[in-house]
C-alpha cells in the first residue's frame, strides 16, 4: 500500500532532525553508520519547506512570550497556512489551541 501526503513544515525541521540524530548518537543509541543511513533516509522524504516571511517573523516574535522560537515557528506557519498543527508535544498543544487547531499523535 502506498500513502501519499503533502507535508508542510518550517525549514527549522531540518535542524531539529539533525539535533535529534546527534543526540541519539552522543547518547550511544545510534552508531555513526546508522545516523548516516537515517540522514540519507530523511533526505528522501518530501516536504514543502517554508522559510519565515517578514510577517511570520513578526508573529514568531509575538508568540515568544509563550513558546520557544522553534515552537512559535510551527504555530505561525500553521496559522499562515490555515492548517492544523500536528505534534506529539501535549504541553505545547494545550497552550496553542487558542491560536490554531491541533492534532496530537
Amino acid at each position: 500500500m502506498s500513502v501519499s501526503a503533502v507535508v508542510d513544515c518550517s525549514v527549522v525541521v531540518d535542524i531539529e532532525v539533525i539535533s535529534v540524530f546527534r543526540g541519539l548518537h552522543l547518547g550511544r543509541h545510534l552508531t555513526l553508520p546508522r545516523v548516516s543511513d537515517a540522514l540519507r533516509d530523511y533526505t528522501d522524504l518530501v516536504f514543502t519547506r517554508w522559510s519565515a516571511s517578514p510577517e511570520m517573523r513578526t508573529r514568531i516574535f509575538e508568540l515568544g512570550g509563550n513558546l520557544t522560537a522553534y515552537d512559535a515557528t510551527y504555530v505561525a506557519l500553521a496559522e499562515a497556512l490555515e492548517l492544523p498543527l500536528i505534534t506529539r508535544d501535549e504541553r505545547m498543544a494545550s497552550s496553542v489551541r487558542r491560536w490554531v487547531s491541533v492534532q496530537t499523535f
